[in-house]
C-alpha cells in the first residue's frame, strides 16, 4: 500500500509518468485505426442498399409462394348471370 510519502516521491512521480504515457499511447494506436468519413458513409450506403434488396427479395418471395396461390378464389367473369 502506497503512503502520501511515496506518492509525492521521485520514483512515485516516475510511475505515474510511465504508466501515463503507456494510456497516451494506446490511445493513440487506437485512434489511427478509426473509420474515416468516407468509409463509415460508404458502408452505411452499402448496407442500407442491401437491406432494402433483401426487403424487396423477402416480398416478391412471400407474394409467389405456394401458400398464396392456393389462397386465391378462382376468378369468375362479373355480370353474366344464366336465368
Amino acid at each position: 500500500m502506497t503512503g502520501p510519502d511515496e506518492l509525492l516521491s521521485l520514483p512515485g512521480i516516475l510511475q505515474k509518468l510511465r504508466i501515463h504515457q503507456t494510456l497516451s499511447q494506446s490511445t493513440a494506436k487506437r485512434a489511427a485505426n478509426m473509420i474515416s468519413d468516407s468509409q463509415l458513409y460508404s458502408l452505411a450506403i452499402f448496407l442500407g442498399s442491401a437491406a432494402m434488396l433483401l426487403i424487396v427479395l423477402y416480398h416478391f418471395l412471400e407474394v409467389n409462394s405456394e401458400e398464396h396461390l392456393a389462397a386465391e378464389k378462382p376468378k369468375t367473369a362479373a355480370g353474366k348471370v344464366k336465368s
